[in-house]
């Protein structure tokens, strides 16, 4: 198993992250952190877990760069891809990439464990695909084209699409999409991938009995105005990629 972790300027949540791991009960696997240019000494952790492989890349060219560039490098059939700010151990993103790697004959290229708040209480990510109502609304109010909810269903549907705050990928299936979009620097390139895959019959599932922390905000109106013009520049990105003409 391989486990990319994306970090951007955010030294305490990869901390804390790389504690919870436990990475003294791994006997396999590898664990990646690409750190997106970080300028707040995110790097020197490096020096504290020798055991992982740091690879900070000179400019932030966004997550899924970064997770592209993590993928690249790793040597397992499956990887698992996260934010720094999940809270979770290595036993279960073992469990999650041990459950992608058993479903391979049912033609799941992704598994999703189900996310929690700091509280204990669900997270939603798992929203619509986009179409050309939610980007009207999206165009007035960025957060309203990208809503999610607490999954209900053990997978996506056909028009659905989740968060790639964990998810683990079979490497083999993911090859005929191929990777993240990298023209998507922070929004949308998950949306992006899943609108792939559905597109090529490939099922991407939900596990009913993995759960993972995650420190960080879902999408929504506490998006500060610096991510905001992100927003808006991939949710266009998107719309140039996969709506009609007439629609764009």
């Amino acid at each position: 198993n391989s486990i990319v972790i994306v970090n951007s300027n955010n030294k305490p949540a990869l901390l804390s992250l790389l504690k919870s791991l436990h990475l003294e009960e791994s006997t396999s696997g590898e664990i990646i952190v690409i750190d997106c240019a970080s300028f707040d000494g995110s790097v020197e952790l490096a020096e504290q877990f020798p055991t992982v492989k740091f690879m900070p890349m000179k400019i932030n060219r966004g997550f899924f760069a970064a997770a592209n560039r993590g993928i690249d490098r790793c040597g397992g059939d499956v990887v698992v891809v996260c934010h720094a700010d999940i809270i979770t151990d290595i036993h279960t993103l073992s469990d999650l990439a041990d459950q992608t790697r058993e479903a391979a004959g049912r033609k799941i290229a992704a598994v999703f464990p189900r996310l929690k708040r700091i509280d204990d209480s669900e997270q939603g990510f798992v929203g619509k695909l986009p179409h050309l109502s939610s980007a009207i609304k999206g165009a007035f109010y960025a957060p309203a084209g990208l809503k999610c909810g607490v999954p209900t269903l053990d997978h996506l549907t056909e028009n659905e699409w989740a968060r790639f705050v964990c998810v683990a990928f079979n490497r083999d299936l993911l090859s005929a999409t191929g990777l993240m979009d990298e023209k998507f620097f922070l929004y949308c390139g998950d949306t992006d991938l899943c609108a792939r895959m559905h597109k090529k019959k490939l099922r991407i599932a939900i596990s009913k009995d993995i759960h993972v922390r995650h420190a960080g905000a879902g999408i929504g109106k506490e998006i500060p105005p610096h991510l905001m013009r992100i927003l808006r520049n991939d949710q266009q990105r998107y719309a140039a990629k996969h709506f009609p003409a007439w629609q764009k």
